[in-house]
């Protein structure tokens, strides 16, 4: 069961990870980050331990299912933006948007007693919360280097919740 919830959310995270990386020149949104189209021959962007293959298994290990959503059959998809550091440190952990979708929604409505917003953003929160939480207990990255520096490069990721 978890093996399934995490092969969808790995094929979300193959698919739309997105890396922004600080130019100290340049402010959008107060924040020091702007986008990059092309790394320099020198340079290349953070990794993950060993790759993408040890994210994902370090993902799969670590992401635990909220109970609650588990319980009343609800889906989630998180998306989160999070920061390398330059000396690979994981910083700025944010969810951007949640999305639910409920496998049976009259049953889960009358099961929690709850509007269909109230669960909206209750289960959305429980995904977020978990998106946070595994992020913010990440090891180390080795972080990115752009002109020979360690930069600090930002993340956008999706983390799906899908029960089997």
């Amino acid at each position: 069961m978890k093996k399934l919830l995490i092969t969808a959310m790995l094929a979300a995270v193959c698919g739309g990870v997105e890396a922004q990386v600080v130019n100290p020149d340049s402010i959008i949104d107060g924040n020091k980050y702007a986008k990059t189209e092309e790394w320099p021959e020198d340079g290349h962007l953070p990794q993950f331990r060993n790759g993408t293959e040890d994210l994902f298994r370090w993902l799969s290990f670590y992401v635990r299912y909220p109970k609650e959503a588990k319980k009343h059959k609800v889906e989630g998809r998180v998306i989160i933006t999070f920061v390398v550091e330059g000396d690979g440190s994981i910083s700025n952990v944010e969810p951007v948007q949640s999305l639910v979708h409920f496998v049976n929604k009259e049953k889960a409505l009358k099961a929690t007693g709850m509007t269909e917003e109230e669960m909206t953003n209750h289960f959305g929160h429980l995904f977020q919360d978990e998106a946070i939480r595994v992020l913010n207990s990440m090891p180390k990255w080795k972080p990115g280097v752009q002109f020979g520096r360690p930069v600090r490069v930002k993340y956008t990721m999706p983390l799906n919740f899908a029960q089997p």
